[in-house]
């Protein structure tokens, strides 16, 4: 394996820690994400940081608020009861793109 560079006017990158985690601290972290990543592999690594991070440095009080508006407050990005959205379907001859350039495939199962 090659030497690390030592580029004069340049420092090495270093992991971010801008919690001012300790070794201890940043060990027990890299477990949790490995245990949430595990549990929930749909979920991307950057996500499960973020949990991790604010469940880790905000007060248990504010935490148990946030969870009481989840569940008491609506969102305004989910639908609510009651309230659906129409989708329309669109065949593949009506479609914008210009169907001559298209080339169509028969697929067998």
């Amino acid at each position: 394996m090659a030497a690390p560079l030592a580029v004069p006017g340049f420092e090495r990158k270093t992991n971010d820690n801008h919690f001012g985690y300790t070794e201890d601290q940043l060990g027990e972290k890299k477990l949790a994400l490995k245990t949430m990543m595990e549990l929930y592999p749909g979920v991307p690594y950057t996500h499960c940081e973020w949990v991790y991070d604010l469940c880790k440095n905000t007060p248990e009080e504010e935490l148990k608020e946030i969870m009481r508006k989840v569940d008491s407050e609506p969102s305004k990005y989910v639908a609510t009861p009651g309230e659906s959205y129409d989708l329309e379907v669109i065949d593949a001859s009506d479609s914008l793109i210009n169907n001559e350039n298209v080339e169509k495939k028969n697929i067998n199962v």
